[in-house]
């Protein structure tokens, strides 16, 4: 182990259900504090406590996971995935309301209510576009 690792950070996963967000979450719950979120319960146990609801079509969730506590770090991973084969994009999409306003929305409540936490974004998107060049 390196010594030099900083340990007992408090972190957000916001979309920690996914598929890169689970791998993230085991790793770093072996060194820090961590909290991550969903829409629901996927295979979860309903009495973890690590887990918060926050949906970005529901702003009080939102609210909710970032006025209760304090972080140092909030990892975004949140998105709808959809995969367009004509790689065309629908402004009229449900899908890219959420993965662009809502998730805006989302960066500012952020940046108002957690002056002091570092954030990062994280897009595997590309990962799931098989057509994409």
């Amino acid at each position: 182990m390196n010594n030099n690792r900083e340990t007992n950070k408090k972190i957000l996963l916001i979309g920690g259900q996914g598929y890169v967000g689970s791998g993230l979450y085991n790793e770093l719950r072996k060194y820090h504090t961590i909290h991550y979120t969903g829409r629901e319960r996927k295979n979860l146990s309903l009495d973890d406590p690590n887990f918060r609801i926050l949906d970005y079509n529901k702003p009080e969730t939102i609210k909710k996971v970032l006025t209760n506590e304090s972080y140092d770090l909030i990892v975004f991973l949140a998105a709808e995935i959809k995969i367009n084969s004509n790689k065309e994009i629908d402004l009229k999409d449900p899908m890219f309301k959420t993965n662009t306003f809502l998730f805006n929305e989302l960066m500012k409540n952020t940046t108002e209510v957690q002056k002091n936490a570092k954030l990062i974004y994280i897009s595997s998107m590309t990962v799931y576009d098989k057509d994409l060049e």
